[in-house]
């Protein structure tokens, strides 16, 4: 029995030294864990979600995860959800730096470009 619980402890240990060690330090790694289908919380002090999101946003991944296409849909007075912004966010390799790019729906155009960060960098 005591063999078992110093197995499971040293198990454990292990798992929590790996996990903590772990980082993504590649800008285009970084870049990838935004892929998928994201919503908004009920509100800013919650992780809870509504059951029609006031955001909806979908991010799909291009040119060998160097980008992704992000749309962003936003819900109205009758839950219809309606293109709020269109994006594509990209690594450059050259630089090692994220660009974006996008615009709204009323075609106000926007740029921006930076860095991830990480305490583990």
């Amino acid at each position: 029995m005591k063999k078992n619980i110093f197995l499971v402890v040293v198990f454990i240990c292990f798992v929590g030294f790996a996990q903590e060690n772990y980082s993504i330090s590649s800008q285009k790694d970084r870049l990838r864990q935004y892929s998928g289908q994201w919503v908004s919380a009920v509100n800013p002090n919650t992780d809870s979600v509504a059951k029609f999101p006031e955001i909806k946003m979908s991010s799909l991944n291009n040119f060998n995860n160097h980008s992704l296409t992000v749309k962003v849909l936003q819900k109205d007075s009758s839950n219809q959800y309606n293109p709020l912004l269109h994006e594509i966010i990209g690594y450059d390799s050259f630089t090692d730096t994220i660009f974006a790019a996008g615009h709204n729906t009323q075609g106000v155009f926007f740029t921006g470009k930076g860095i991830f960060t990480s305490e583990k960098k």
